[in-house]
Formats: C-alpha cells, structure tokens, sequence
C-alpha cells in the first residue's frame, strides 16, 4: 500500500496539467458554446424553439473534449515517469498499480466537474441562453448517474489506452506503438467485417449498457497490456 501511495504522488505531481488542464479545456468549450448561441440568438434563431433544442442536444463538443488530453496524460503517466519510479526503487506491479490508481481518480475528478456543470446548468435552465454543454443525449439528456458514469469510463478507457502505447513504447520503443495501433485498426476492421450483415438487428436492440461492458473489456484489456510490457520494460 505505501508502495501504491507513493507511485500515486509521483504521477500526480504536476498538478497544474492534472487538475487545471481540464478545467482550461472544459472552459473553452464552454466559450465557444456561448459565442454560437449568442451569435444564433443575434441571427434571429428561437434558441427556444424544440427544433433548436432537439439540435442542441446532439452537441457532443463537451463529451469529445478532453479523451485526447486523457490519452496524452496516460502515456505520459508511464512513458515518462517509468524510469523515474524504478530509479526511486519502486517495483514494476507498484507502478502499474500506481498508475492505475492516478486514472481512476483524474476519471472521477473530471466526472465530478461534469456534474456540478449540469447542476449549474439545470439550476440556470441552460445558462439563461439556451446552451447545452452536458445536459445533452450522449451523457443520459441529464441524468446524473448516468452522466457521472459516462464521462467516467469514457476518461478511463482514454488513459488507460494511452498508458498501454506509453507502456509499448517503453517496452519496445517506437515500433511497439505502431504495430499496436496496427493490430487495433486490423481487429476493429475485422470485427466491422464480421458484424456488418447484423448490423441492423444490433442496433434495433441496442442496450446502453453494452458501451460499458465494451468499456471494461478495454479497461482491462489496457491495464493488463500495459503491466505485462512493464515486466519486462527496461529504463530508458
């Protein structure tokens, strides 16, 4: 436990690119959200109308946002704190479990800020000026347990599959990114080819929970790939 604990504080240790990063990039979207229904409202559109609610609602500028930051922050969580942590003594499973640790509580940071903006948001009926930044149909169209559990896995499955390329790269160096990302595009080619002729039967019975069982399963996936490259990863 001292040993995960330790890992944890070292991942964490530039708190200005953990905690503010994504309230700068959260703020942004925010920003632009703000000047477009402005600017809609000057045009003369009825940002009141249910034709324009219905449009605002797919706005998934908020939700896509920030999984690039995430996978970034997960390679770097192994790429370059790796040498660092063995330097400090720490074993390979420590770290891993480390890191680990640091995604699962960014992921429960960001899901946090998530709900106190559709708190707000829904307290303000959509910043007085009709802008939907959360409460939108891809984050449960204000549901909080299940924006908090969207924006949970989404934030986790981005780092860990960042910290499984860091760890590749660690392990192998630049062709261990590439060949996974190449066997990544081969097996969801596969799978398109092989789902194609169901498609239209899978998205007649469509169960939300399937995006969270996909969402474990690359967890895993992830977090599994990742230590099993660190066993054998030397510092670099």
């Amino acid at each position: 436990m001292r040993d995960l604990v330790k890992n944890l504080k070292l991942q964490m240790n530039v708190r200005l690119t953990w905690f503010l990063t994504p309230l700068f990039i959260m703020s942004a979207v925010a920003l632009v959200s703000a000047i477009i229904s402005i600017a809609a409202i000057r045009g003369g559109v009825d940002v009141s109308s249910p034709e324009y609610m219905e449009g605002a609602r797919m706005n998934m500028a908020m939700l896509w946002s920030f999984p690039g930051f995430l996978v970034y922050l997960g390679v770097a969580t192994v790429a370059t704190t790796f040498p660092y942590a063995l330097a400090l003594g720490t074993t390979r499973r420590a770290f891993a479990l480390g890191a680990f640790a640091s995604h699962v509580l960014m992921s429960a940071y960001i899901a946090g800020i998530m709900l106190v903006i559709l708190a707000l948001e829904l307290l303000t009926n959509h910043w007085f000026i009709s802008i939907y930044l959360v409460d939108i149909y891809m984050l449960g169209s204000g549901n909080p347990f299940w924006l908090a559990i969207i924006v949970f896995l989404v934030c986790l499955t981005s780092m860990s599959a960042g910290a499984f390329f860091g760890a590749t790269w660690t392990r192998f160096g630049n062709r261990g990114p590439t060949v996974l990302g190449i066997a990544a595009g081969l097996i969801i080619a596969l799978l398109v080819l092989l789902l194609a002729p169901y498609f239209g039967e899978i998205f007649a019975n469509f169960q939300t929970w399937w995006l969270a069982v996909l969402a474990g399963v690359l967890i895993v996936g992830s977090v599994v790939g990742e230590y099993l490259c660190l066993r054998n990863a030397s510092v670099r």
